[in-house]
């Protein structure tokens, strides 16, 4: 039984779907690892809490109590996970991407198996521990709504980089084990899933709220900071999540709205000079993608080696 599941997995992660096209993947790795802390912290600030406000979706989180305890932790972990996906050609077979997403999906299957084994899981309300659901759910926000808090920045990516990504996360889900109809193919089918989602969730509870306290404040311990620097950082990140969350959910969850709050705007202003000038730049474009790189390395709990020297001595980022 246990070598025929080995068997039936193996030959679906083997089959590549007719739809991955490897250049438009590694448009969508290119746009993400460039825009380095912008996107981190969109990812940060944003994506991961906008998940842990599903207070159905949220429970085989916090079963064991390990994220919150352990959030700094396991924020490099998932920066470890979004660095090996989303390093060109990574999720090809024998790439540390593909490798990772297997373990992962391992995961779950244990995470699952330990719930059920528990008894303390309530089916009837809660259905089956990290469900197809909430796995699209995920996704979702890994792509379309980390495409969306850029550009609430400022930060627009082209038609490309935006397919590019989708395409990234949809190969992601496939190898996670996501079903067929819940692999997204456009930006608009996960923005309407993520509503959907959304509209069938209660209001985020404690769990929610602890959970998204946990991770801001692992932000500046995953960076370097503390003391008064820590602080600040803190309170930029609280302000960031209320910008990009909107101050009804912020209150749900409890967030101090701090002046950083107005930072968008200041982004706004900004972040379009800077895409401006990586378009008609190389050099400067080719700056920020290596930089960008380095970033989200030096955040992964376990660096992957190499990766970098890509970007410094390719000339085909434009």
């Amino acid at each position: 039984m246990v070598r025929e599941s080995w068997r039936l997995l193996l030959e679906e992660v083997d089959r590549v779907p007719f739809w991955v096209d490897w250049k438009t993947l590694s448009l969508g790795s290119r746009a993400f690892l460039r825009v380095g802390g912008v996107g981190m912290f969109v990812l940060g600030c944003y994506v991961t809490p906008l998940f842990y406000c599903l207070s159905s979706g949220n429970k085989a989180l916090t079963f064991s109590g390990n994220l919150t305890n352990r959030a700094s932790r396991r924020g490099r972990e998932t920066a470890r996970f979004v660095i090996e996906t989303c390093l060109p050609n990574s999720l090809r077979r024998d790439g540390d991407g593909f490798r990772i997403t297997l373990r992962v999906r391992l995961m779950h299957a244990q995470v699952r198996n330990m719930i059920a084994k528990s008894g303390r899981w309530n089916y009837e309300q809660l259905g089956m521990p990290i469900s197809q659901v909430y796995m699209a759910a995920m996704m979702s926000l890994l792509s379309a709504q980390w495409i969306e808090g850029l550009a609430h920045l400022g930060l627009k990516l082209s038609a490309a980089e935006e397919e590019g990504m989708m395409q990234l996360w949809r190969y992601s889900s496939y190898l996670i084990g996501v079903n067929q109809e819940m692999l997204f193919a456009t930006k608009q089918e996960a923005l309407r899933y993520w509503r959907m989602v959304k509209e069938s969730e209660p209001e985020p509870d404690e769990d929610a709220r602890q959970l998204v306290a946990s991770t801001l404040q692992a932000i500046p311990e995953v960076m370097g900071f503390s003391g008064k620097p820590k602080e600040r950082m803190y309170a930029f990140c609280e302000g960031l999540a209320v910008s990009t969350m909107g101050r009804d959910l912020s209150k749900q969850l409890r967030l101090e709205e701090t002046v950083w709050r107005f930072s968008p705007v200041l982004l706004r202003a900004l972040l379009p000079i800077w895409a401006m000038t990586e378009r008609i730049v190389p050099p400067f474009r080719r700056f920020s993608q290596y930089n960008g790189t380095k970033l989200w390395l030096s955040m992964a709990e376990y660096p992957p080696h190499g990766g970098l020297e890509m970007y410094a001595a390719s000339k085909d980022h434009g």
